[in-house]
């Protein structure tokens, strides 16, 4: 089993290649041209509600349920808010040391100031890692106990689909010591991963703006064996 970590490393950010991307971001990232072997060790399509890997419930004004192929978050009320859920098994085996988790996130309902994305490396409400997606700008951010650190403060980007019912596929990588994000097959940061050995266990976050009800829904999760 891999192990649930009780504190996260500090994150080395690499601010010349953030630079370097965000000054290239015009071009999709093609890498070295050679096809890397992947292989997907685990796929949630959410056309099953008693196996998703996020379980429908409701939890105050926040409903989730698994609808016509997808994960569905909403999230009702006027005032803005929070709502995070994760799962509770591992989607890695100890034997996958090199790791890529990624979504298909869809912005269905709500203002323009929600924002939503992916958790990683979770342990508990303490211990998460997020890899958020808002107006046309992402962040990556750690939270330990109670404190959030931006890894990534909030940074526009021009592969950031941003209206509503336009779709954005997420992911993030953990190989060679070094933790890679994607917006939609294009990279916009990298980091070292310090000691992080692990994606698991794996999230999803929903910020609700100022509308009266948010919603986002997810197409699919994969876990992938680089």
């Amino acid at each position: 089993m891999n192990r649930i970590h009780t504190s996260f490393p500090k994150f080395s950010l690499a601010i010349f290649t953030l630079s370097a991307l965000l000054a290239s971001s015009c071009s999709k990232d093609k890498g070295d041209g050679g096809a890397k072997k992947e292989e997907v060790v685990f796929q949630d399509n959410f056309d099953n509600g008693a196996t998703a890997i996020w379980q429908p419930g409701t939890s105050g004004q926040a409903t989730k349920s698994v609808t016509d192929g997808h994960f569905v978050l909403t999230h009702s009320g006027g005032a803005a808010a929070i709502y995070k859920t994760w799962a509770t098994t591992n989607v890695f085996a100890a034997a996958h040391k090199k790791q890529a988790i990624e979504i298909m996130q869809t912005h269905v309902k709500g203002h323009e100031y929600d924002k939503a994305g992916l958790l990683f490396s979770v342990a508990d409400e303490n211990y998460i890692i997020a890899f958020q997606v808002g107006n046309k700008e992402f962040r990556i951010y750690q939270k330990v106990n109670t404190t959030n650190t931006n890894l990534v403060a909030w940074t526009a980007s021009p592969h950031i689909k941003g209206a509503l019912n336009e779709s954005n596929k997420l992911k993030v990588t953990l190989a060679d010591g070094k933790l890679q994000y994607y917006i939609n097959d294009n990279m916009v940061a990298t980091m070292e991963s310090g000691p992080l050995s692990t994606l698991d266990k794996v999230g999803f976050e929903v910020v609700k703006g100022a509308a009266a009800e948010t919603t986002y829904k997810v197409d699919y999760l994969k876990a992938i064996r680089l």
